[in-house]
């Protein structure tokens, strides 16, 4: 498996703990998957870029599982066959697992780092966001963008 746990160092985690006490949860859980959507989204980009795209499967399996998500993860490559996503990890609570499943992933993630530069794009973002003190602005328990 070729995957990451979108956690940052000891002061990503402890911002992240005072912001979810500081907030309603369903802001929290937007900026959560605010960052889920950059960093899929990065990876599969990331991937079309480089030209590491045959048959869809890999771009097409890239996939984030939390604590309480839906790990039930169904894909289909571009000819339309199915496959199980499932990642082999548990998410505990506020844990983020970001990855695919796909048995040649791991050569391509050694030369392009598809996944780990996204999981640092979405780090960056989110400590910057939380460094700020701004958190994106809360309008009426939501998020703009």
């Amino acid at each position: 498996m070729s995957g990451n746990q979108l956690l940052g160092g000891k002061a990503m985690i402890t911002n992240l703990q005072k912001l979810r006490r500081s907030i309603p949860d369903e802001a929290y859980n937007q900026l959560i998957e605010i960052a889920i959507v950059e960093g899929e989204s990065e990876a599969k980009k990331s991937l079309t870029t480089h030209r590491h795209v045959d048959t869809g499967r890999l771009r097409a399996s890239i996939h984030t599982e939390y604590f309480g998500g839906d790990h039930g993860v169904t894909y289909k490559d571009d000819s339309g066959k199915s496959y199980n996503g499932k990642l082999s990890r548990n998410p505990a609570k506020d844990e983020v697992y970001f990855g695919t499943n796909v048995e040649y992933s791991e050569p391509i993630e050694a030369i392009d780092s598809y996944i780990g530069l996204a999981v640092k794009l979405v780090r960056a973002t989110m400590e910057r966001t939380i460094g700020t003190g701004l958190v994106r602005f809360i309008k009426k328990g939501k998020f703009v963008r």
